[in-house]
């Protein structure tokens, strides 16, 4: 900065001597530093105008700061260079580190100049030496080649990288091969991959382009003719399925064994052996020995059965809290000690536990059977063996339990109140249940055979497998019962025994094989009257509200006059299945064979089946009967689910035929009461090879409905007399039956008024059907109706015959309207199905509204003849169809023939449709296209010729009497306007013969013709010959 200041100085002094105007001093050349050379003009070298000393200093002030300003900013670009040069030193060591720049040698850096060096890096650069360490490999890279060649053109990116094969060569210049060596020194050897470049090769073809312009041919149109719809008549033969036989389990025969024993008027009471002796419950026991296994509050006694008792029946140990005269009593009634008793046949010394009693329990005869879970002897709470009502002197003879007190029995072969065969009355006012039976520890936790979910108990006379029910029951319990003495005697008034559950009586059993009310002799003959007037509810399966299994005298009697119920417990685990409320039944343990005079088994209360299947709520099969009486009442309703085979079902009033153990064919089910159904799958009454009389009322409950549902059902040879009434309602495809006879007979009475009516879609009145060779007879009276869609009104099928006698009518239709067809089940009046077949209602009409081509008025392939017949069939349906079969109608009647339909159709040889007597008035009614019409007659011919000769031939064989005479004289018909009087197929007709003065002019048996612009043929496939001329356009042309 200084020698520019002094070349501004002498250049300054030099032009001042140039020019004499100028004189040089120290202003001048500040001036020229402000001015340049502005400086010499004339403004400035004005004399006048030479500045004061004020002023020069003012200028030297601010050149002063002109130049500082301009100093700080060299300054501060100088520190802007130096920074810059720092960051440009560090960035060249680090290329040169890493290889990517060739940079002179650092020698090559040092300059000279007047004896100085204006780079100094004292020495070596900074990494100078240690390039050997850092970079151990400095040659070149092996390039891949020969079969590895590949790997050079695979990416990192491609989907193939990976199917490389990878090493850890650091020499190799293949990423595969160098897997784990991420870095170069401190530089990374992670290549940055660019994305793959996708190339697509494809072969181009380029047509040349051929420019055609459109010949727009436009081609004639033909007129396409309309064809009439054609005609069809293939009528669709009766689909009726016969129902699949019922399951009908017979209820099983068990015995609730009670052995006699040993029994005194007076003390502590007899033992029935010297070796057996009588044991009272320790005293102890109940207060510390029970420790909980069961919520028993009473001392027992053990006993044993004689040991004379029939092998191997001797000596069985069971329980029994009193006998005779040890029964406390106030009265009538017996002096309970708690308003709830809990008895059982728990053996509570069962391997090792803690026995009841003071000592052990002595061994049954042959094979020990006192060892076991429970006691088999038959356990009875009461047991009345020398009493009566005169003995001993002064005794009432009455043994009540008396009512709010409850006896709780538990486990197997156990009891409440027990008779042998005396004169004593027997009565429950109170409950005797096995409620509480679940809830014990000796029962949950009852053991098991290994492997299984039973125990098995060795019986008297044969084994059984006991098994908890849902609910935790094991069964087998009686309410009360009479069972056999070792010696009878009349001292003991046997002929006087009494067995009644009364008004107060309740007898509730949850458990499987239990019976409330019992008669079981099986040597001996029994006089009880066993009758409940209180109420007995069953719920576990195979149990019996009151059963018979005695040879009986005719004062021996079991009624009903309360309530029975089968039924479900709760949820439904447990249900009365295959369960009987009354049953009278052959039992072969009974070696005089099981009787009872007719007239003795009678309900006059209630019975209910509900929830339940396969259960009935009276049953017979032994040469006796079982009454319905006037006032008594059996409901079902249990909704039963449809099953391939087996199917389930209930009865209210079942008899079977028996095995000659006391029944042959003649057990008799009698219905003079009501029997409701409701649900699905129940039968009012049953006769399987048996006998059943209905003169009651077989009915759906009251605002219910049924499917699957039978009134009166026989089967195999069974005998059937109706003269009730049986009303079925169902709603829906039902498939219910009014009357179903299989391989069967039914007749009538001669009083009562019997009518069927069944409602619900493919519902029968009447179904009659053989079993294999054996015929259906069924003769009955009253009207018949049938209401619904696919439905039928009398079936006569596979040789089976159905007399209707009196006055009657046969209704079918849909409440009044016309029934359709189901599917392919068609609406059907009467169908008698096979040559055999037959029905006969010489007084019987028969009124059907009916419609589509599935359904048929009265259809026959064998004999049906009615009085009258009042059918209206529409869209396709028939109004008589004999398929090879017959139909008289004797006194006429009212049809109509609807659009599409078909009044007469007549198939076969032996076909035969006869107007026997009155006036059949036909009203056939019009269509405008061929396909619509209704039609009288349809003949089908073998390819003769179809002239005045054939029809009149048609008439006397098809509507003949048999003596070479039509009937259709009998016959109006009432032709509408586009109506057709023929069809005619598979014949050859002139065209002369087609017009109605042709068909009717001398025609001898034809009908009685009226009506205006009808139709008199149409042939189908058939030949026809013009033999006239025909004007297309006259409306009015007889032939157009």
């Amino acid at each position: 900065m200084d020698n520019n200041l002094y070349k501004v100085e002498n250049t300054l002094r030099s032009i001042a001597k140039r020019y004499k105007s100028v004189k040089y001093s120290l202003g001048l050349a500040i001036l020229f530093l402000m001015m340049g050379v502005g400086a010499f003009s004339e403004e400035v070298n004005n004399p006048e105008a030479v500045p004061t000393r004020e002023e020069i200093a003012i200028s030297k002030e601010n050149l002063k700061n002109s130049v500082g300003s301009l100093q700080s900013k060299i300054d501060s670009a100088r520190a802007e260079n130096e920074k810059g040069l720092t960051g440009l030193k560090l960035e060249l060591i680090q290329l040169m580190e890493q290889g990517d720049q060739v940079v002179k040698s650092p020698w090559a850096s040092w300059q000279f100049g007047l004896n100085y060096m204006y780079s100094d890096w004292r020495g070596t650069y900074k990494g100078r030496g240690d390039k050997s360490k850092k970079y151990p490999y400095e040659g070149v890279f092996v390039r891949e080649s020969g079969e590895n060649e590949i790997n050079r053109y695979v990416s990192s990116e491609s989907s193939f990288y990976s199917k490389l094969p990878k090493s850890t060569n650091p020499y190799s210049a293949s990423s595969n091969a160098r897997q784990g060596l991420k870095g170069y020194g401190i530089a990374s050897t992670i290549p940055v991959p660019e994305p793959i470049v996708d190339l697509e090769l494809n072969a181009a073809i380029n047509p040349k382009v051929v420019n055609k312009a459109d010949l727009n041919l436009v081609p004639k149109t033909a007129n396409k003719p309309t064809l009439p719809e054609p005609v069809r008549f293939s009528p669709i033969a009766p689909n009726i399925v016969s129902p699949d036989d019922p399951a009908l389990p017979v209820p099983p025969t068990f015995k609730v064994y009670l052995g006699a024993d040993c029994n005194s008027y007076s003390g502590l009471g007899c033992n029935s052996h010297a070796s057996t002796p009588r044991q009272r419950t320790a005293g102890t026991f109940l207060a510390s020995g029970l420790n909980n296994r069961s919520k028993q509050n009473i001392d027992t006694i053990l006993h044993y059965t004689w040991p004379q008792n029939p092998f191997p029946n001797g000596s069985l140990a069971f329980k029994m809290w009193a006998d005779d005269t040890r029964i406390p009593r106030s009265g009538d009634d017996i002096a309970l000690p708690a308003d709830k008793v809990y008895f059982n046949s728990y053996n509570y010394s069962y391997k090792g536990g803690v026995n009841e009693y003071p000592t052990s329990v002595v061994a049954s005869k042959g094979v020990n059977k006192n060892d076991q879970y429970f006691f088999i002897g038959g356990s009875r709470f009461i047991e009345l063996d020398n009493m009566s009502d005169n003995v001993p002197v002064g005794n009432n003879g009455v043994y009540n339990i008396p009512s709010g007190k409850t006896v709780n029995l538990g486990g197997i072969f156990t009891l409440g109140l027990v008779s042998q065969e005396n004169g004593t009355d027997m009565r429950n006012s109170g409950t005797i249940t096995d409620e509480d039976e679940k809830d014990e520890y000796w029962i949950q936790h009852m053991p098991t055979d290994p492997g299984k979910n039973y125990l098995t108990i060795k019986g008297p006379t044969e084994d059984y497998q006991i098994t908890k029910s849902g609910k935790g029951y094991v069964g087998y319990k009686v309410g009360i019962a009479q069972v056999e003495e070792n010696s009878p005697t009349d001292g003991y008034n046997v002929e006087g025994q009494k067995m009644t559950n009364t008004l107060t009586g309740q007898i509730n059993f949850y458990g499987t094989r239990s019976i409330g009310m019992y008669v079981y002799l099986p040597t001996h003959t029994t006089y009880a009257i066993m009758e409940n007037k209180g109420k007995i509810n069953l719920f576990g399966k195979e149990s019996y509200g009151m059963k018979l299994a005695a040879k009986s005298d005719s004062r021996a009697a079991m009624i009903n006059s309360g309530t029975i119920t089968l039924g479900a417990n709760g949820t439904g685990l447990d249900r009365a299945d295959n369960s009987a409320a009354m049953a009278v039944m052959e039992d072969k343990s009974v070696i005089n064979k099981v009787n009872l005079d007719l007239g003795k088994a009678v309900n006059k209360g209630t019975i209910n089946l509900t929830d339940v299947q396969n259960s009935s709520g009276a049953y017979i099969n032994i040469d006796s009967d079982i009454t319905n009486d006037t006032n008594g009442k059996i409901n079902i309703s249990s909704t039963i689910a449809k099953m391939a085979h087996d199917q389930a079902v209930n009865v209210g009033m079942r008899a079977d035929a028996g095995t000659n153990n006391g029944g042959t064919n003649k057990a008799t089910v009698i219905n003079k009461g009501t029997i409701s159904l409701d649900g699905s799958f129940a039968m009012g009454m049953l006769a399987n090879g048996a006998k059943l009389i209905n003169t009651g009322a077989i009915t759906t409950t009251a605002n219910k409905k049924i499917s699957n549902g039978i009134g009166i059902a026989a089967v195999n040879g069974a005998n059937i007399e109706n003269t009730g009434t049986i009303k079925l309602t169902g709603t829906g495809d039902t498939n219910n039956i009014g009357v179903y006879l299989k391989g069967s007979t039914g007749t009538v009475g001669a009083t009562g008024s019997p009518s069927i009516d069944v409602s619900g879609n493919k519902s029968i009145g009447v179904f009659a059907v053989n079993n294999k060779s054996t015929v259906s007879t069924l003769t009955m009276r009253g009207n018949v109706k049938v209401s619904g869609n696919g439905i039928t009104g009398i079936v006569a099928k596979g040789g089976s015959q159905v007399t209707l006698n009196g006055v009657a009518n046969v209704t079918v239709d849909n409440n009044g309207s016309v029934s359709s067809p189901v599917g392919t089940r068609g609406s059907y009046g009467v169908v008698v199905e096979g040559s055999s077949s037959k029905f006969e209602g010489n007084d019987t009409t028969v009124n059907a509204k009916i419609t589509n081509p599935e359904s048929i008025g009265m259809y026959s392939e064998g004999s049906l003849t009615v009085n009258k017949a009042n059918i209206t069939a529409t869209n396709g349906a028939l109004n008589f169809y004999a398929n090879n079969g017959k139909i008289e109608i004797r006194n006429g009647g009212t049809t109509e023939t609807g659009q599409k339909s078909l009044l007469f159709y007549a198939k076969g040889a032996n076909a035969n449709i006869r107007l026997s007597g009155g006036t059949l008035n036909a009203t056939i009614k019009g269509g405008s296209t061929p396909s619509t019409r209704g039609t009288a007659f349809y003949y089908e011919g073998t390819g003769n010729t179809f002239n005045k000769t054939a029809i009149e031939n048609y008439f006397k064989t098809v509507f003949g009497d048999g003596a070479g005479n039509s009937t259709l004289g009998h016959l109006n018909l009432n032709m509408e306007a586009g109506s057709r009087l023929f069809v005619a197929s598979k014949v050859k007709m002139d065209l002369t013969n087609t017009a109605a003065s042709k068909l009717t002019t001398g025609l001898t048996g034809g009908p009685n013709i009226s009506g205006s612009g009808y139709k008199t043929f149409m042939l189908y496939l058939s030949e026809l010959t013009v033999d006239n001329t025909v004007n297309l356009d006259n409306a009015t042309d007889p032939y157009n």
